[in-house]
């Protein structure tokens, strides 16, 4: 639900919004689309976490431990391979804008959200499903105007946006994880109570006979 009741978090959500959409349009048409979502998407990624260690935006502190080390990895490979190639000091502030993007966005979308706790971008399950789709949609992009870029460039690209997809996949899997270990510890606590309670009941009905 959009903010409308708080005109500085309103404002601070437009300034946001531009300035990604400056981000974008400044490095859409310098390097190759997958490189652009795959790098936006890790910048989001990591807002996220930033977010969530530094108990921003009214969130409770969370110190998860790095799950996606796997797509980070992957991605500098992705980095490298693009940088091994013939570019210019213009393609690599593309590359930095464009995972700044990711962060602006993030921003924006945080500050047009009335419930902070309840933003989709803070799900994992929905920012899956989202790089997934806008992946796609790039590599499909790509493939269409393979002959404006070279090949270590598309090749980086599908790399970075293959990164994205699983630093996502790992996020939501580690999520899942920790959901059902909480739920299987509540389930424990809830059974030594049930246990605890029982016993002192037999031990006072013990007390009333005597």
């Amino acid at each position: 639900m959009i903010n409308r009741t708080n005109k500085i978090e309103l404002l601070r959500a437009i300034g946001f919004t531009v300035i990604t959409c400056i981000f974008l349009s400044f490095a859409i048409s310098r390097i190759t689309i997958s490189m652009v979502v795959g790098l936006f998407l890790l910048g989001l990624n990591f807002a996220v976490s930033i977010v969530d260690y530094c108990a921003l935006f009214g969130r409770e502190k969370q110190e998860d431990k790095i799950v996606d080390s796997p797509g980070v990895l992957l991605a500098v490979v992705a980095v490298i391979l693009f940088l091994d190639g013939n570019i210019t000091m213009v393609d690599v502030l593309s590359m930095i804008v464009s995972f700044a993007s990711g962060m602006t966005g993030f921003f924006a979308v945080m500050c047009f959200a009335e419930d902070k706790n309840a933003a989709a971008v803070l799900n994992a399950k929905s920012r899956l499903s989202f790089s997934v789709f806008v992946v796609l949609i790039a590599i499909v992009v790509d493939v269409v105007f393979v002959n404006h870029y070279s090949k270590i460039s598309i090749l980086s690209g599908l790399i970075m946006a293959i990164a994205s997809v699983i630093c996502n996949f790992l996020r939501f899997r580690y999520e899942i994880e920790k959901r059902l270990k909480l739920e299987y510890y509540n389930h424990i606590l809830e059974e030594e109570h049930k246990h605890r309670d029982y016993i002192v009941s037999k031990w006072l009905e013990t007390i009333k006979e005597k």
